[in-house]
């Protein structure tokens, strides 16, 4: 009997997992140098998923692309980048969850705290992803 299912097993095609990374450039002051991120989904390898969101943060037209590191990869979740789209502006946040909205949720949330009382509203969603499988 275990020589059958071993050989089933076999036959099975191989469940290859999806990877994603999120890059941040995350100056001293985003008022003045501005965010940066990059985020990639549904890649087979980890390093090719880190690549591409490093060069994806390192493609936005501010200062802070020059802070770019890959702050995590990820398999089987979700990640949201949450920010105030006016220059000079410090509201920001990032987060990861098992669902799309648990992670705007998180980000959102991150973001009010940093935007504060002024700005607070102006916090909107700039990407959110899902990591699946092929």
């Amino acid at each position: 009997m275990r020589i059958m299912l071993g050989a089933c097993a076999a036959l099975l095609p191989a469940i290859a997992l999806a990877h994603g990374a999120l890059a941040i450039g995350m100056p001293t002051s985003v008022e003045r140098e501005g965010f940066a991120y990059g985020v990639a989904w549904d890649y087979e390898q980890q390093s090719a998923a880190s690549d591409r969101a490093l060069t994806r943060c390192r493609d936005e037209d501010v200062v802070a692309k020059n802070h770019c590191r890959v702050l995590k990869v990820f398999t089987r979740e979700c990640v949201a980048v949450v920010m105030d789209p006016d220059p000079g502006t410090p509201g920001v946040g990032w987060a990861f969850g098992k669902t799309r909205e648990s992670a705007i949720a998180d980000a959102m949330k991150r973001c009010h705290e940093t935007a504060g009382a002024p700005r607070r509203q102006y916090c909107a969603v700039s990407n959110a992803q899902c990591d699946t499988t092929p």
